[in-house]
């Protein structure tokens, strides 16, 4: 039997410097975003030749969401930040939209060392997972750049429309615009995050998992001596949450980007296996209805698999079922990579 080796994830996490609307160090409208990589919980032959794995997050989310998973997956994965989440910079709102949140993500594998083939260049296909509105990045991705994938798992999503005042969050707009994530002490950041629409017992668990947390920053730069001062920070961020209602869910995107990946499936010399996963009856966000319509969409090509007694966050609330799941989908692809 190969021996294992348990490993551990390196991070490119450094906080934006501020978080002005226009904070973008080379006026570019996409950028390489902070993320999270392991290089796999074993270090085997099989786990170091197969194909990595890319995590998306879903909304008032980042990378953290996926550490145990990661940490138990037995191959090499990278989980981002999206733009706007987590650590990486929201940049100018008037540039969010589906074509540079796609082209954040691209441009973040496209440099990353893990997905450079070792001979004849270009960069690997990855197995990319997406959780809620991450599954609709995932699907926007895999439309642009189908090439770039061997599997497509779908976690608790559906194509349905939801209006922006479908949103379970009574945002308050005149809070949220421009919101400005760094805070001076936690009970700023607590009280902002209310003012925004949040309920307490959310916000409450967000502080408990670390997604809103102290810590230190830097004051006084240049001639200026540098001190360390604590401060808090908040990984979500509601006007992330309101800009995708507002661009990626008020629409019918998610369905034709559907469509398109059908389309281009059927044509394929190498298609890659969609995954649907769903969450219980009583907790899963997905349509029944807009299930079907998936189903009709794709037909044979997408695989729906439920899991009873899960959350939203299946790959939380049942991971090992998760993971078991997930190993396999890596094995089948690395296989006909």
């Amino acid at each position: 039997m190969p021996q294992t080796t348990k490993t551990t994830t390196t991070t490119n996490t450094a906080l934006p410097s501020s978080q002005t609307p226009n904070d973008n160090p080379e006026d570019e409208k996409t950028w390489r975003l902070a993320h999270v990589t392991s290089p796999g919980a074993e270090y085997t032959l099989r786990s170091q030749n197969a194909l990595p794995t890319v995590f998306i997050h879903g909304l008032d989310s980042s990378s953290q969401t996926w550490s145990s998973v990661q940490s138990e997956l037995s191959t090499a994965s990278i989980a981002v930040d999206v733009r706007g989440c987590g650590v990486s910079r929201m940049g100018d709102r008037d540039d969010f939209g589906i074509d540079t949140v796609v082209e954040d993500v691209k441009k973040t594998l496209s440099l990353h060392e893990l997905l450079q083939r070792k001979s004849g260049g270009g960069t690997k296909r990855v197995i990319l997972v997406g959780h809620s509105m991450g599954a609709k990045i995932a699907t926007y991705y895999a439309t642009k750049y189908p090439e770039d994938v061997a599997a497509l798992v779908l976690e608790d999503m559906d194509i349905r429309r939801r209006p922006v005042t479908a949103n379970p969050i009574p945002l308050d707009m005149d809070v949220v615009r421009f919101f400005n994530r760094r805070f001076a002490t936690l009970d700023d950041a607590v009280e902002k995050l209310t003012r925004a629409g949040y309920p307490s017992d959310r916000i409450e668990k967000w502080v408990r998992e670390g997604r809103v947390r102290k810590i230190q920053q830097i004051v006084g730069q240049g001639d200026e001596e540098e001190e360390e001062e604590e401060g808090c920070w908040s990984d979500v961020n509601p006007e992330f949450r309101a800009l995708s209602y507002e661009r990626f869910c008020d629409n019918e995107s998610a369905t034709t980007a559907l469509k398109d990946i059908a389309c281009w499936l059927k044509g394929a010399d190498a298609p890659f296996p969609c995954h649907l996963l769903i969450a219980d009856d009583e907790m899963t966000i997905c349509d029944n209805e807009s299930v079907e319509e998936m189903c009709q969409i794709m037909g044979s090509m997408l695989r729906v698999q439920r899991f009873e007694g899960a959350a939203h966050s299946i790959h939380n609330s049942k991971q090992e079922q998760f993971l078991e799941l997930l190993e396999d989908i890596v094995s089948n692809a690395s296989a006909n990579k």
